[in-house]
C-alpha cells in the first residue's frame, strides 16, 4: 500500500515537475538571449523579441492555472474534495 501511494505521488510531482518545464523554458531562454544580445550589443528585432516575451511570459503564468488540472488528473483525493467545493457552491448561487 505504501509503495503504491509513493508511486502515485511520484507520478504527481513528476507531471507539475515537466509542466513546470514546458512553461518556463521558453521565457528563461527568450531572456538570455536578449541579455546575450544586449551585453554583445548585438542588433535585435524588438517587434519579434517583445512578442516573444509577451508569449512565453503568458505561457509561464498558465503553469499556474494548470496546476489544479494535474492535481485533479492524478489525484483521486483532490478530485473528490473540488467536486465538492463546485457543488457547494453551485448550491449557494
Amino acid at each position: 500500500m505504501a509503495i503504491r501511494r509513493e508511486s502515485r505521488a511520484t507520478r504527481v510531482v513528476a507531471a507539475i515537475l515537466i509542466a513546470f518545464l514546458i512553461c518556463w523554458i521558453p521565457y528563461f531562454c527568450v531572456s538570455v538571449i536578449r541579455g546575450v544580445y544586449m551585453g554583445f550589443r548585438l542588433p535585435i528585432n524588438r517587434t519579434l523579441h517583445l512578442n516573444l516575451f509577451i508569449y512565453t511570459s503568458w505561457l509561464g503564468y498558465a503553469h499556474s492555472c494548470f496546476n489544479p488540472v494535474i492535481y485533479m488528473c492524478l489525484n483521486k483525493n483532490f478530485r473528490n474534495t473540488m467536486r465538492k467545493l463546485l457543488r457547494q457552491s453551485a448550491k449557494s448561487n
